[in-house]
């Protein structure tokens, strides 16, 4: 297997209306009935690394789970950080939309397994996020927890719910500007952080940054918001027609990524529910598929219509951009072709 590359979920997260419109009592019953499945015996509590329950809406929060058994040998945790599926399967559930989660492939290969008892093992997720000010609850499921008489094997493991964490986030005004300052600042020097970071911003002045940033680098994906969707489309759909303008892969990944959220918002409600974990992840890989071939359709039909440069390397980047995740083949823009002759 060969080794991916680690992508960390920088966000900022805000309370949504549908799930406080009834004093929590959405999100605290699909808790407690993902919490009721959880195996018996086994306790997953959340917390923050550092203990506190207060935090300034500019600080990403820290978390940690520690997971006992009230007998040994029952239960084998997956304690590797990165190193395959079941370690960075954590998923984060707040007041909020949109859940938070782990986003890319894992650093292959090896497992690190070690048995759960009344002595608790800890582990830190591979989440990093904000929250928007006001009182929050959050919980975390994950499944790097196995049975014990289990190899070590995908799909053995048991989907698990964490205690719920209460937070309060305090107001720090002007954070959001002084953060795009800063990564405007430093995106030469540090692009992963700086991309990441950016894309955790939602106030209008950094959508003009990010567009910079897919237009000029390769390596920054997953940057627009809800908000920045309509925009962000419509300058992509002008760099696609403009006879002269080299489309980059990372603006295409970027278009087909909105593109496919704007079709689905129903995606949004399912992703919610913990109950409904898998029907997100599975029906969000069609509608990418679908966005994708779609893209990749009106760009090669279009490519006569650019202007030399502007054809050769928009061509190039469409194929690059054709063999990230999910795959799609059989394309008007002769691909395949290429891949043939080397």
């Amino acid at each position: 297997m060969k080794p991916h590359l680690l992508f960390l979920v920088f966000a900022v997260l805000g309370s949504d209306p549908r799930l406080t419109a009834q004093g929590d009592n959405i999100f605290e019953a699909r808790h407690a009935h993902a919490e009721a499945k959880n195996p018996l015996g086994l306790s997953m509590v959340l917390d923050t690394v550092d203990g506190r329950r207060t935090y300034s809406e500019s600080e990403h929060i820290p978390l940690v789970i520690r997971y006992s058994s009230n007998t040994l040998y029952k239960y084998k945790l997956e304690v590797g950080r990165g190193t395959n599926a079941a370690s960075i399967s954590q998923r984060l559930y707040t007041d909020v939309q949109t859940p938070v989660s782990y986003m890319g492939g894992f650093v292959c290969c090896g497992w690190q397994q070690k048995p759960l008892s009344s002595a608790p093992q800890v582990v830190k997720p591979y989440i990093f996020f904000r929250l928007k000010p006001g009182k929050h609850e959050l919980y975390v499921t994950a499944r790097q927890v196995f049975p014990w008489s289990t190899g070590e094997e995908s799909g053995k493991e048991l989907l698990t719910t964490s205690s719920i964490l209460s937070l309060d986030i305090t107001p720090d005004p002007g954070w959001q500007q002084r953060e795009l300052a800063k990564v405007v600042r430093n995106y030469g020097a540090h692009p992963t952080s700086s991309c990441s970071e950016l894309g955790a911003l939602s106030i209008p002045e950094a959508t003009p940054e990010k567009l910079k940033v897919i237009d000029q680098f390769d390596d920054c994906r997953g940057l627009f918001q809800p908000a920045e969707y309509e925009l962000a489309e419509r300058i992509i759909e002008e760099w696609i027609h403009d006879p002269d303008h080299a489309v980059s892969p990372t603006a295409l990944d970027s278009l087909m990524t909105l593109r496919a959220e704007m079709s689905h918002p129903e995606f949004a409600e399912w992703s919610n529910d913990p109950e409904r974990q898998e029907d997100p992840e599975r029906h969000w890989l069609s509608a990418l598929k679908v966005a994708k071939a779609g893209l990749a359709d009106e760009i090669c039909t279009g490519l006569p219509a650019k202007h030399s440069a502007a054809r050769v390397s928009t061509r190039k980047n469409v194929c690059e951009f054709l063999r990230w995740q999910p795959i799609v083949k059989g394309t008007t823009c002769g691909c395949q072709a290429d891949s043939a002759k080397h």
